[in-house]
């Protein structure tokens, strides 16, 4: 049937539209396949070949749904683990970046938008890490990326002034002591009494264990893409995860607030659960806020999703 392996490559459209990978034609064979639109998945590969990918929305799955609360019971009954991205879901990266700037820019005396700031940092950060690994073996982490990142930023805004400690203090000592979101950690324990939960993450396995150890998590395990030698969006990252636990893809299910990394885990047989963080970049609207309706589950935090996989 046309165009069945093309589902392994529907999230780089998203990530394409939000400046986080470059375009590569092969990535963009849309999956709509799976709902049996045919037609949409040509037009949307002549579309790519005439080099209209920035300007789509992605036609493969209907944008969202409205209640707060969604979801497939059925499509969750063999899970046996979750799998967390850690990095915007988990953490609030946006406030540890900006305090971390604030701080800095106060010690100098400067005045910037120190928000908009944290959050190019984020965006660039993760444009160095995504799909890395896939051409050659990755040569930095993400503790890097942040480094390059906020050095690329300082010196662009006229703040090349700052020391090594001072950069130091917010790439690596914000980062490693970022703050989880206020409604995880009551619920991790209740969510390993019935699951194996690992933190599923592109950040270094240093920044996992110093967040951990500062927020008092325990995670079952920790599967950094650092080890795997690929990145999310990659499909082996996802089916290297679901390896390492000893399970089949679809007794996983990745939790995140992305439709990217939902819907590349999607794409290799994960079940899916979109949790709401629409203060993850601060007073900026998030670039991705609509869980596609595909997700098996879509709440507004984690006690909501606790619920839906029946814990009380």
């Amino acid at each position: 049937m046309l165009l069945w392996h093309a589902f392994t490559c529907f999230s780089r459209l998203r990530l394409i539209r939000q400046g986080l990978i470059q375009p590569n034609r092969m990535y963009y064979l849309v999956a709509t396949i799976a709902a049996g639109r045919q037609s949409m998945v040509r037009e949307a590969h002549r579309r790519w070949c005439d080099g209209w990918c920035l300007q789509l929305h992605s036609p493969q799955f209907p944008s969202s749904r409205s209640a707060n609360q969604e979801i497939n019971p059925m499509s969750l009954a063999d899970v046996k683990a979750l799998t967390f991205d850690t990095g915007g879901t988990i953490l609030d990266w946006h406030t540890g970046f900006s305090s971390a700037l604030r701080s800095a820019g106060a010690h100098r005396g400067l005045e910037k938008d120190w928000g908009q700031l944290a959050n190019e940092m984020r965006r660039r950060s993760l444009k160095k890490m995504l799909n890395l690994g896939q051409h050659k073996a990755p040569e930095y982490n993400f503790d890097d990326a942040h480094r390059m990142a906020l050095d690329e930023i300082l010196n662009e805004q006229g703040l090349s002034q700052m020391n090594a400690d001072e950069r130091r203090a917010i790439w690596w000592e914000a980062t490693h002591h970022l703050k989880v979101w206020p409604d995880f950690p009551a619920i991790l324990p209740k969510l390993k009494q019935k699951f194996i939960c690992a933190s599923f993450t592109i950040l270094s396995y240093r920044i996992i264990i110093d967040t951990a150890r500062e927020n008092g998590l325990s995670w079952d395990a920790v599967i950094s893409c650092e080890g795997i030698g690929k990145y999310k969006v990659l499909p082996e990252a996802y089916q290297t995860a679901a390896h390492y636990l000893q399970l089949q893809p679809a007794e996983c299910c990745m939790i995140a607030c992305h439709n990217f990394d939902l819907d590349a885990a999607k794409a290799v047989g994960f079940k899916t659960a979109f949790v709401r963080r629409p203060k993850e970049w601060g007073s900026e609207t998030p670039p991705d806020p609509t869980p596609n309706a595909h997700h098996d589950i879509i709440v507004d935090d984690f006690p909501s999703l606790a619920t839906a996989l029946g814990i009380a």
